[in-house]
């Protein structure tokens, strides 16, 4: 029921704490407020609401501006670049068709699951993430022990890196990357990940499992 003074209590919380009372006021930090909603909040039919804080005439229904001094000293137009910003999105409302970066966000939230061929940063993290609440307790156990051994391994390939550099040994550099690939390969690694961990493209990744005939 009071859901919105939530909101309005949480952005003014946040403002307050941010600022020392001794300081000026152009100091107030600019709040961007994002609420995730998995209930009937207000009467509204669409899934993401954006509201902001213009000044609107009354008689001339003109909206107010930021004034010359101050536009050059905030580099802002409008008050409402000063003003909260508050984001509802309303995640049973959303119709799991997912053509923006953001709907494959909601899709997420709503199914916990991820669209086919999403393209939105940080969803790739996601996925990972999934994968691994998925394993049961001694699958994630084994992966936490291989990801220990990875970083080892990536220490040991820096310290060959520093050697090849002062000695000019590239063979071992190399050795050490493709041991590492093939070992992130064979415990079910995506290539995304392995490619992450071994500072590799996904490309050059792709192209040491067909040298070594793991990938056709």
């Amino acid at each position: 029921m009071d859901y919105f003074h939530r909101i309005l209590y949480g952005i003014s919380k946040v403002i307050t704490e941010h600022i020392d009372e001794k300081e000026p006021y152009s100091n107030v930090e600019k709040v961007i407020s994002v609420n995730i909603v998995y209930f009937d909040l207000g009467e509204g039919s669409d899934y993401v609401y954006h509201g902001i804080t213009n000044f609107i005439g009354i008689h001339n229904n003109d909206i107010l501006a930021l004034g010359h001094f101050q536009q050059k000293e905030f580099g802002k137009t409008n008050p409402s670049e000063i003003f909260p910003e508050i984001y509802l999105i309303k995640v049973n409302n959303f119709d799991n068709v997912s053509k923006t970066p953001l709907d494959e966000w909601v899709y997420f939230l709503k199914n916990t699951a991820l669209p086919e061929n999403y393209s939105a940063r940080g969803l790739k993290q996601v996925e990972e993430k999934l994968k691994y609440e998925a394993m049961n307790a001694a699958e994630k156990q084994e992966y936490d022990t291989f990801i220990k051994n990875v970083k080892i391994s990536k220490s040991v390939i820096e310290s060959a890196e520093y050697v090849a550099r002062e000695e000019g040994i590239e063979k071992g550099i190399e050795k050490a990357k493709i041991n590492a690939v093939l070992k992130g390969y064979e415990n079910n690694l995506s290539i995304s990940l392995v490619s992450n961990l071994n500072d590799l493209s996904e490309e050059e990744v792709i192209k040491i499992l067909k040298d070594l005939g793991k990938m056709g």
